[in-house]
Formats: C-alpha cells, structure tokens, sequence
C-alpha cells in the first residue's frame, strides 16, 4: 500500500459533540486514530435554540464563545488533534419537509460548507481523507472542501431516532451515494447500507485501556449488584426489566447515566432495589462499575437497535464482567460472550447463573478478549480502510 494514502490526515465531521459525560464511538475513535496521524474533529453542529437554552443556564457544557465565534474556533486537546466549533445553525429538525424545511436546510449547508472551507485552512494540511459520522443533512457541504476521498461511518440506525425520523433517511440516502467508501459498527449496518460496489469496512466499537487496567471490586455475595451504564432510552426493554427488577429482590440495579425516557425511572424509581446514578465522566466509569456483579444490555429488538454496536459490552467485559444480554441485534462476538435471554424469566435464570457461577478464570478469559478490542486496534482499521479507498479513488 502506498504509505502517503495510509497515512492521509482525517477529517471527521461529527455527530456527537467532543465534550460529554458519556461515551461516544466517534469520539473515541478519532482520538485513537489522532496517535497515528493528524485528526481535525468538527464538533457537533449547535444551533441558536442551543445557544439560548445555553445562556439560560439549561446547556451545560456548549462552548458558547467559540460557537459564536467570539474566540477562537480552534482547540487542541492534544498535539495532533484539533476540534473546530461550528457556527449556531437555524433549528430545523422539528420543521416538516418542505418549503421552509428546504430553504432553512440550504442556508445551515452553506454556513457549513464555509466553516469548512475555513477549517481546512487552519488546520493546514493538504491531502486529507474526510469522514462523515453520521450528519447526512451536511454530505453536501462536504464536498469541494480538498478531500482525497470521502466516507461515510455508520454506528446506529439514525433515521430510526424519535428526533430525526422526519429528515434523515432521505439525506443519508444521498450521503451513502457521495461517498468512496462505507464505515459501519455493526454487520448489519453495513450490509444494508452499501451500495453497489461500494468499498465497505465492519469496525465494531472498541474499549479504552482504563477499563482492562482496572480490578474488580471483590464480590459482595449478600447483594448482588446487577449494573447499567449508558442512556436510558426508547432502546430499553422497559417491561422486560421491570419484571426482572422485581423477581430479584435479593440484588441491586445500579443505572449510570442520562434518563432520556422519564417512563424508565419513573416505573422503576418505585422500586427500593433500584438505583439511578448521573452520568459521570468517562474515566471515572471504571471504578463505579468495578463494583457490579454483572453488566446488563436489556434492550428492545427493532430497526433502531438491530444494527448497533453496543460499546458497553466490551466495557463490561474489559473489567472481566459476566454480561447478561438481549439478543437485539445481528452480533456474533456478543453471542461467543455474553448470555443472550429474550424474556424476563429466562434473563433472570441467566442472572442468577452467572452470579452464582463467576469465577477468576471466566474473568481473566473475559479480560483476555476485550484487550484485543481496543480503540487502537481499532483505529489502525480505519487507517488501512482509508489507504486502501483512497489509492483506488
């Protein structure tokens, strides 16, 4: 392979904004691939309800000034890592299609394609791969911004999501047929998004050092604590863990993270085995999760969830956890190591067997595999893939 393809720049407009207290794959993942090579991230694309709801103190965490541009736009979370803040663009996700849809969509292009015009031009490299994580409304700005070849990455079924239903399957649509090549986390992402003699990659989410170098919390056999960490959303099988939750009285459910859906805490806060905790910085993950016994997925199986790539299971098991799983989608790694249960009976008997049945060498071979799945593994994927697409581009 020609080593100035693999070695190509990346450029990554972003869904995900790079601030947050959880996790998120991009962010992860361009972190990971900036150790080898040049990353300039553009951030998660605020608009002026954001700024508002910003100033009104209800937005915690937006980098006010430098979306409005009064500082910079540039920041450098490490040497060869930058973050570009976009300008506030005009709230339309809520807008039916149509008429003004249309019209305020081409205005939020334009203002993105000149801010990354702009970027490009700080930044100050000259052949470049561009990434596009999941924000099909702006495929179009992405091009004729230098790319020596542009891809797609694909780690949920989007169009699926209560808050862009309306818009994005028709964009990603057009997104898929710009690209050179396709990224997807999950095999059935990508076997049902790939065009016709598209090039196209399965990387599966990874798993941060911090978690396989840390121990676990010495088993408390009274109370089983049974843990959670991630949103709490339209993915979760509520009914199914309500059942769960009082069938097993003698645990406790630990939730980490945001409650999107208030039915969740709702329903289960009745519970006094039930605990929700706010979502806490990503380092500090580890240690509150060092303390549960089992890590649960209990989620629903529909389009939303049949391609995902959940990267809490390689979490749960880098610190040498059992998992406890629905069977929510088409992962043939999740199957080989956790305990896939449909119903609430059978997930609590999957529950009490593992509780009952871990043991030091289950977690040393849990340990064992997650340590091959790590970010960097994972980033040196996505470079091979870029070198290979862009020599033939």
């Amino acid at each position: 392979m020609n080593t100035e393809f693999k070695q190509s720049p990346i450029l990554c407009l972003a869904l995900p904004a790079w601030e947050g207290n959880y996790t998120k794959s991009t962010v992860e993942l361009m972190r990971a691939v900036s150790e080898t090579v040049p990353v300039l991230y553009i951030d998660y694309a605020f608009t002026w309800k954001d700024v508002v709801m910003a100033f009104l103190g209800k937005k915690p965490g937006l980098p006010i000034k430098k979306v409005l541009g009064l500082s910079s736009r540039l920041r450098k979370p490490s040497a060869s890592l930058m973050v570009w803040s976009l300008p506030p663009l005009l709230p339309i996700n809520g807008l039916p299609k149509g008429g003004v849809f249309d019209v305020l969509h081409r205005i939020n292009e334009w203002m993105v394609h000149h801010s990354l015009l702009r970027a490009v031009k700080v930044w100050g490299q000259h052949h470049f791969a561009a990434i596009n994580a999941c924000q099909p409304l702006y495929a179009k700005a992405m091009q004729s911004i230098g790319a020596a070849c542009l891809l797609y990455y694909c780690y949920d079924e989007i169009g699926a999501a209560n808050w862009t239903e309306r818009h994005v399957a028709r964009f990603e649509a057009e997104a898929l047929k710009m690209a050179d090549g396709l990224i997807c986390s999950g095999s059935h992402l990508l076997a049902q998004k790939r065009q016709p003699d598209q090039p196209g990659v399965q990387i599966p989410n990874g798993v941060d050092a911090i978690f396989l170098n840390v121990e676990r919390a010495a088993a408390t056999t009274d109370r089983p604590v049974i843990g959670y960490v991630g949103s709490l959303d339209e993915r979760i099988d509520l009914d199914l863990v309500e059942e769960v939750v009082k069938s097993m009285l003698e645990c406790d459910f630990s939730f980490t993270g945001r409650v999107q859906d208030e039915a969740i805490s709702n329903r289960l806060s009745r519970y006094s085995n039930v605990h929700f905790n706010a979502p806490i910085a990503y380092h500090d993950l580890p240690e509150r999760m060092r303390h549960f016994s089992v890590g649960i997925i209990p989620f629903l199986r529909n389009e939303l969830t049949n391609g995902i790539y959940p990267m809490k299971v390689n979490e749960y098991l880098a610190l040498g956890l059992p998992v406890v799983s629905t069977s929510f989608g088409d992962m043939p790694q999740l199957a080989s190591w956790a305990n896939l249960a449909n119903d609430s009976q059978s997930f609590v008997a999957a529950l009490r067997a593992v509780i009952s049945s871990d043991n030091a060498e289950k977690m040393i071979q849990r340990k064992a595999f997650a340590s091959n799945q790590t970010w960097q593994a994972r980033a040196r994927q996505l470079l091979d893939f870029v070198g290979n697409t862009s020599e033939k581009n």
